[in-house]
């Protein structure tokens, strides 16, 4: 997949540090999943605040949380949450 989007406009160095990390499986932390939670969790606290509703980022925060508080991801990296992704559906992690 990385390669087919190489070059085009949906190609970043995000994707491509992130997704070699998903490819190799090399979960090392760079930005630990921890702290992506933590930053979620102020993120919908600061929108209810405003009266926002943020659905979309309620539903990554939700699946940060599952990742860290149930497969022990808190300490991998946030590129981590594909082994979520991975476990949602029935596949090895």
């Amino acid at each position: 997949m990385r390669a087919a989007l190489k070059g085009g406009f949906a190609d970043s160095t995000i994707l491509q540090q992130h997704g070699e990390r998903m490819t190799t499986g090399n979960f090392e932390p760079g930005g630990l999943s921890k702290f992506q939670l933590k930053d979620l969790d102020n993120v919908l606290v600061e929108a209810e605040s405003a009266n926002l509703k943020l659905p979309m980022t309620q539903g990554v925060r939700d699946r940060f949380a599952h990742f860290v508080d149930n497969m022990d991801g808190a300490d991998k990296d946030h590129s981590g949450l594909y082994l979520e992704l991975r476990a949602r559906n029935g596949m090895d992690t």
